[in-house]
């Protein structure tokens, strides 16, 4: 086990490194110049605009940009002492570092998305297995129409319906927002109501794909030997399906749980947004908007590496899952 994580620590060096460069090379072709944006004053002058592309080292060519943003300045000129080193940068807007934005920001990231794969996983399961066991019903085409409807739906559409409704229309939901987590008379249905309607929208992707798998790997395991003689032994129904044949349904699922959390992460970029989450994608929304580099280009990094995260915790899942499966 500790060779296999060391072994794909090391394929993941190149991995970011593709990513740091490309997304780099994006964000000079996009249109736009931050030191514009942040002189648009009338009372900068041209020799303002020079002094602070000099000091945020935009004045410099791109490989030169790049390998300051990698390993920081070696002439001293701007402070940045360079990823490698821990250091992203500091924001051009905010004027504060970029690490500790993303700091106050992450756990609100992190919040949201964890509840949306435990609803999306949670509800996915149940229903699919239920549609597998009820085969041709009522329910399982029921079912299936919702699982097809919330894989098209929008999210953004989603969300402002859903505002529409629960929130303008009948006032039990809050509009947006999220509520600090450092104030001891906030109770637990109040941070529920105001993760409910987010969560759920972030997760409809997820109940979708999720139940359509179960459902397909349920109604090949139940027609499994095992299974029938779980059902010889007498065991409750309820046993048969969701410990014997869920489980065994799980192995093939848990193998798109790392693109599901990554789906999960860049979708958040949408629902923050809508629902005036304090997250990362909002966050990252902002930045792309003012052209601050040292934000997007974190946030990017943060983004590859919860991808390859994501894809190391499938494959440990499925040791967890499947006992007979050994990672070599």
């Amino acid at each position: 086990m500790t060779t296999y994580l060391f072994r794909r620590l090391l394929q993941a060096i190149p991995t970011i490194f593709g990513v740091t460069l490309i997304s780099f090379l994006i964000m000079q072709a996009a249109p736009g110049d931050p030191v514009q944006i942040m002189t648009f004053s009338p009372t900068f002058t041209a020799a303002d605009r020079v002094r602070l592309a000099h000091e945020l080292c935009l004045d410099r060519s791109l490989p030169e940009q790049y390998l300051v943003w990698l390993v920081g300045d070696l002439r001293g000129e701007c402070q940045m002492r360079g990823i490698f080193r821990g250091d992203f940068g500091e924001s051009f807007f905010e004027r504060r570092p970029v690490l500790e934005l993303f700091m106050e920001r992450v756990p609100a990231t992190l919040e949201l998305t964890a509840v949306a794969l435990i609803l999306g996983g949670t509800i996915g399961l149940f229903v699919g297995v239920l549609s597998a066991v009820k085969r041709a019903t009522l329910f399982d085409n029921i079912a299936r129409l919702f699982s097809v409807l919330f894989d098209a739906l929008p999210q953004f559409w989603f969300g402002l319906l859903l505002i529409m409704f629960f929130s303008v229309q009948l006032g039990w939901l809050p509009v947006g927002g999220r509520l600090p987590l450092n104030k001891p008379d906030i109770t637990l249905v109040d941070r529920a109501r105001h993760l409910a309607m987010p969560s759920f929208v972030l997760a409809i992707s997820w109940i979708a794909l999720m139940s359509r798998f179960m459902r397909a790997e349920t109604l090949e395991v139940i027609r499994q030997d095992y299974v029938r003689t779980a059902w010889a032994k007498g065991l409750e129904p309820s046993k048969v399906y969701f410990k014997h044949a869920a489980r065994n349904a799980l192995v093939p699922i848990v193998t798109i749980l790392g693109p599901a959390i990554t789906s999960l992460i860049t979708g958040a970029v949408v629902i923050e947004r809508i629902f005036s989450w304090p997250g990362m994608g909002r966050l990252t929304v902002d930045a792309v908007s003012s052209r601050d580099y040292p934000i997007v280009m974190g946030s990017v990094i943060f983004g590859a590496l919860v991808v390859i995260l994501g894809n190391l915790l499938s494959d440990f899942l499925l040791v967890a899952v499947d006992p007979r499966i050994r990672l070599q």
